[in-house]
């Protein structure tokens, strides 16, 4: 049945309505102090996921459109500060604020699952269950949900802990039913694992947060279908490649020696065959029957490939004795050009040089704020190419990795001076006469030595 064209114009307002919010430096604090409940993206215009996210946020604000809550987005290209005050490292990047407290929005991306996880957000805090069917029928709310039966100053801890929560909280009102339902004190339900925890520390509202967020991650997890769990806890993550077969064998061994450690890291399997997962697999460097453990806190990897020896290569991470693994592509052959060619491999001979100031570029291929500052970088290359003291340089850090510094953003850039090979992270302008204006006032090497055959301008 062919559509009318009359209707299809009428639709035409609602395909590209909205109800996000635009904020900037400008409004930005306004709009969290006179909102109880804000959601927040920054995002990159160039940014494909983005631009994928963004008819599913536009949608989801006109579905709360009459909900006491805002939808606001930020150009983190545009605004900068913003960006940089609320640790924005990646697009896109969701925050939530509930009377002024921000934390990482940690739900889907599609309407439908961002509506849901604000309406617990905004919804009652805590759930009255009056009888044992009650109890049960909650049950059913999510994959985990926190049960209580507390009484006097405790139900006020209870309250303070599940405004942190993101699962399901209820309060008993009867001792029969608690008893009846097996419920003393505070209970996490799950449909993994072992179905039923209780909790056992002080009565404290931060202890019970992790607790409970600790208890809503499975065990052993694959990646594709639980990603959001990164941001229940601050842990290790445990990534195990495989193709597709023998899934369920990967998963009992990787079970039997994450028991000892649950709550300590987030294990994760991962298909390598999925396209979906090709730049986990990049980043990583992670292939079928291998693991990988990457610390959150300071960015390094170790790698194994026993899956028979978990247990001890668990043990060795835990116990410091492990040695962490950097990538590196090959040294070119011919590495004359005015910008100089980093890799992992022959990074600390150039960097490291005493004798010479480098200024580095840390990008990643696929990063359009590198492709702006490409042409720029060129002419910084060229503008210093018959100088022997300073080198002008760059690093695909997505194939290339090194101890130090740390890279979290592209483009990150560093200057290493002759005299402080720590380096000095450059937060000055992107101009062609920005960085040379830095490098010239700030160089430790001699200006007098140039190339052989070339008069200094």
């Amino acid at each position: 049945m062919r559509s009318s064209p009359l209707l299809l114009l009428a639709s035409l307002p609602f395909l590209f309505a909205s109800e996000v919010k635009v904020l900037t430096t400008k409004n930005f604090d306004e709009t969290i102090k006179d909102n109880q409940n804000v959601l927040v993206e920054f995002y990159a215009p160039w940014c494909g996921h983005c631009k994928r996210l963004a008819p599913e946020y536009d949608a989801a604000s006109l579905k709360l459109k009459d909900e006491d809550v805002v939808l606001g987005k930020v150009d983190a290209t545009e605004e900068a500060e913003l960006a940089q005050k609320y640790e924005v490292r990646g697009y896109p990047t969701l925050i939530w604020f509930k009377g002024g407290k921000s934390k990482e929005y940690d739900g889907g991306r599609t309407s439908d699952t961002i509506v849901s996880w604000v309406m617990k957000k905004i919804g009652p805090v805590l759930t009255e269950v009056n009888s044992v069917e009650e109890i049960e029928e909650f049950k059913k709310k999510s994959d985990a949900v926190v049960v209580a039966y507390v009484t006097g100053d405790d139900v006020a801890v209870l309250k303070e802990a599940a405004e942190d929560l993101d699962n399901p909280v209820a309060i008993i009102t009867k001792e029969a039913d608690a008893k009846e339902a097996g419920v003393e004190g505070i209970v996490v339900f799950k449909t993994f694992d072992e179905g039923k925890v209780a909790y056992s520390g002080d009565m404290k509202a931060a202890d019970i947060t992790k607790f409970v967020n600790g208890e809503s991650i499975p065990l052993v997890m694959t990646w594709k279908d639980n990603q959001e769990m990164m941001g229940k806890i601050e842990a290790p993550l445990f990534f195990s490649g495989h193709d597709g077969s023998d899934v369920e064998k990967l998963h009992e061994s990787i079970k039997e020696a994450a028991k000892p450690y649950k709550g300590e890291f987030l294990f994760y399997s991962v298909d390598t065959k999925a396209e979906a997962n090709s730049r986990l697999l990049e980043f990583f460097g992670l292939e079928t029957g291998k693991t990988v453990i990457f610390s959150q806190s300071d960015r390094k990897k170790y790698f194994h490939d026993d899956v028979s020896t978990l247990s001890t290569f668990l043990k060795g991470f835990k116990d410091g004795t492990l040695t962490p693994t950097y990538k590196s592509e090959e040294i070119p052959e011919d590495n004359t050009a005015p910008v100089t060619i980093l890799v992992g491999k022959n990074f600390d001979a150039i960097v490291k040089d005493s004798k010479k100031d480098v200024l580095v570029e840390f990008y990643a291929p696929w990063c359009g704020h590198c492709k702006k500052l490409a042409p720029t970088y060129d002419k910084l290359g060229a503008h210093y190419k018959d100088d022997a003291n300073i080198v002008i340089a760059k690093m695909d850090s997505t194939a290339n990795e090194v101890a130090e510094p740390e890279v979290r953003g592209f483009p990150t850039l560093y200057f290493f001076p002759a005299d402080n090979k720590a380096g000095v992270k450059y937060e000055q302008g992107r101009e062609l006469e920005d960085f040379i204006s830095y490098i010239d006032e700030n160089r430790k090497s001699s200006k007098a030595e140039v190339a052989e055959g070339h008069d200094e301008l």
